[in-house]
């Protein structure tokens, strides 16, 4: 089937089945498929579109953590889920680019730290449903010196009905936008910034800063990488403060 099909789509499009089976001698067997296709409709616009099945079993800490406020569970059920996306990307000018993408998940067995409230120990359960949606939409730009890109996604989770506080799932930011460029400067140098913000569901936004300088020395090059140069106080997990501004500056070698 997948044959015939190919052959009435032509050359303009690209059809990629696969399947993956994992086998624990705890867990169980799972088959995972999955079927990827991708067709230049014009010269200027691309379709694509895949779905597949994921499996993922407990990990130690999951299974067997614990300290004063986590209680891990032992008797925990690996995670299913079965996902799925379309999307477009058009070439409306010869340097620029927009891309649209939808995509789901719907998920069971899900892994999360979960508690009653705030006197009870955090401890993993399996949640029984999550369904996840969401659309990223994004625009890149082709420069005499490089090229910029921006990405914003747009994201939903439903767990149904809840009666407990969520330490990951339920912690998500629903609205993120990057900005990022590519920049070649006079003397071999480089530069790639990147800006992002986040608003998350609890209603906390913030802003982070990043940046990268380097330069080439024939096989050798040097750089020197902010991060959060912004210096923004966030958490992409609840409870854990991420760092503040700091800077590293680092060698590389290619040896081909």
């Amino acid at each position: 089937f997948l044959g015939e099909l190919q052959k009435k789509l032509g050359t303009r499009a690209v059809i990629a089945p696969g399947v993956r089976l994992d086998a624990y001698s705890n867990f169980g067997n799972s088959l995972s498929p999955s079927l990827s296709g991708s067709w230049w409709v014009r010269s200027t616009v691309k379709v694509r579109t895949s779905t597949g099945h994921a499996f993922r079993i407990p990990s130690f800490t999951e299974l067997y953590y614990h300290d004063p406020n986590h209680q891990a569970s032992a008797m925990l059920k690996p995670e299913q889920a079965w996902g799925v996306e379309a999307g477009a990307d058009w070439l409306f000018h010869s340097s620029w680019m927009a891309t649209l993408t939808w995509f789901a998940r719907d998920e069971k067995d899900v892994i999360d730290w979960v508690r009653q409230d705030v006197r009870e120990k955090w401890h993993t359960t399996n949640l029984r449903k999550v369904n996840t949606q969401g659309v990223e939409i994004g625009v890149q730009h082709l420069i005499p010196s490089g090229r910029v890109e921006l990405q914003y996604t747009y994201l939903a989770v439903d767990p149904g009905p809840v009666s407990y506080l969520s330490k990951y799932v339920l912690d998500y930011a629903r609205h993120s936008t990057v900005g990022f460029a590519s920049l070649s400067l006079p003397k071999a140098f480089s530069l790639g910034p990147k800006l992002s913000y986040r608003f998350r569901i609890d209603g906390k936004d913030y802003w982070v800063l990043d940046c990268r300088l380097s330069r080439r020395f024939g096989r050798m090059s040097a750089y020197v990488e902010g991060s959060n140069l912004t210096n923004s106080v966030y958490q992409e997990i609840q409870g854990v403060d991420m760092p503040g501004r700091w800077l590293r500056a680092g060698l590389g070698l290619t040896t081909f």
